[in-house]
């Protein structure tokens, strides 16, 4: 499969078990995929990403799937992953030793989105996640990510070594982050390697965005300034 599954310490915890904008619930009957999972996939890809857990109903209670079935299950998520939508994409899975199936999606970059179904067609077949609920695309989110795909400044790339220029303490408290919302999907990782995932680092250097994230107090403005001008855009709500 091309996909490590590891036993999750943390998998009696029921922190996760509740629905919200990053995170979603669904019950496997059988050894078939919930019919409504692309959306889920498609949500969490054009938004800030998400886990999904196949196992826990709506209730949140921790029901799992039965062991003979996690194989193909697995298989079948990636397969839908990597052909069922008009870019590839990778999530990664993980198995709790109750039988959960957690599948983290990741957001992609603003140049690849909207994500969609091919057959359902742009609007029809693309979702954008608001709260815990998955919603159609419409022309004003597809105007939104247009303009959001002419950007491409965070992945400037600056001469530097990571362990000089970035405050460990950021990188610890965005770890820490992420392994109470997604499921501590870094958790086999080293920091360079989560790094190099989020493209904060390269083999050139630094990116834009990883001075932005995790800069210590001197290396944004050593190696931006004075070439740098940054661009706030507002949009209406809270969400970006």
């Amino acid at each position: 499969m091309g996909y490590n599954v590891n036993q999750m310490a943390n998998s009696q915890d029921n922190s996760y078990s509740i629905e919200t904008d990053n995170t979603e619930n669904k019950l496997v009957s059988l050894d078939v995929l919930p019919s409504d999972l692309w959306e889920t996939i498609s949500a969490f890809s054009n938004m800030d990403g998400g886990m999904i857990h196949l196992g826990i109903n709506g209730d949140g209670k921790r029901v799992g799937v039965n062991p003979n079935y996690l194989d193909k299950l697995q298989r079948d998520i990636v397969t839908l992953s990597s052909s069922g939508f008009n870019h590839k994409l990778y999530p990664e899975i993980t198995v709790d030793p109750d039988n959960v199936v957690n599948v983290y999606i990741r957001p992609v970059p603003a140049s690849l989105r909207p994500i969609y179904t091919p057959k359902r067609g742009m609007l029809k077949g693309g979702r954008v996640r608001i709260g815990s609920s998955n919603h159609q695309l419409d022309e004003e989110w597809i105007k939104r990510f247009a303009i959001t795909a002419r950007g491409g400044a965070e992945l400037l790339e600056f001469p530097g070594e990571h362990d000089k220029l970035f405050d460990k303490v950021m990188i610890n408290k965005y770890l820490e982050v992420v392994k109470e919302r997604r499921g501590n999907v870094y958790k086999n990782l080293t920091v360079q390697e989560v790094l190099f995932k989020l493209r904060a680092i390269t083999p050139n250097g630094v990116t834009m965005f990883g001075l932005l994230a995790f800069s210590n107090l001197y290396a944004l403005q050593e190696l931006t300034a004075p070439t740098v001008n940054i661009a706030v855009t507002h949009y209406v709500g809270t969400s970006k």
